[in-house]
C-alpha cells in the first residue's frame, strides 16, 4: 500500500497510533546504536483489550499492557493493522533509521492471495 523511512535523531519517537488503511504493518530496523534495547528505541504495542486480573498460565498475556519488540539492525517486525503502536525515544548517539510499510492482502477469484505493498 505504502512505505516510508524515518531518520530519528536523538530523542526522536512516535506516539501511539494504528493504521486503518491496510491489513498488516511492519518496521525494518536499518540503523541503531549498540545501546538500543526494549525501552531505548524499541517499537511497542499496546493491548487491544483492558487489563485483566486472571494470571493463570493460559492467561499470561494479561500480565502487562504493553509489549516491546527489542530493536536490532536487520530485524523486521510485522503486526496486524489494528494494534496501537509507537516507539520509545532513542537516546543513542547514532541516528535510529527505520523503514516502515503498510500491506494490503487481497484474494483473487480463485482465492489466491495478492499482496500489495
Amino acid at each position: 500500500m505504502d512505505s516510508w523511512f524515518i531518520n530519528y535523531q536523538k530523542g526522536g519517537n512516535v506516539l501511539p497510533h494504528a493504521h486503518g488503511n491496510c491489513s498488516w504493518c511492519c518496521v525494518y530496523y536499518v540503523q541503531l546504536g549498540k545501546d538500543a534495547n526494549s525501552t531505548n528505541g524499541a517499537t511497542y504495542f499496546q493491548r487491544p483489550t483492558p487489563l485483566r486480573t486472571q494470571t493463570d498460565f493460559g492467561s499470561l498475556y494479561n500480565k502487562s499492557l504493553i509489549l516491546s519488540a527489542k530493536p536490532q539492525e536487520g530485524k523486521l517486525v510485522v503486526w496486524p493493522n489494528y494494534l496501537m503502536h509507537g516507539s520509545y525515544a532513542y537516546a543513542g548517539e547514532k541516528n535510529r533509521i527505520v523503514v516502515s510499510a503498510n500491506v494490503v492482502v487481497l484474494l483473487t477469484k480463485d482465492n489466491k492471495p495478492i499482496i500489495s505493498l
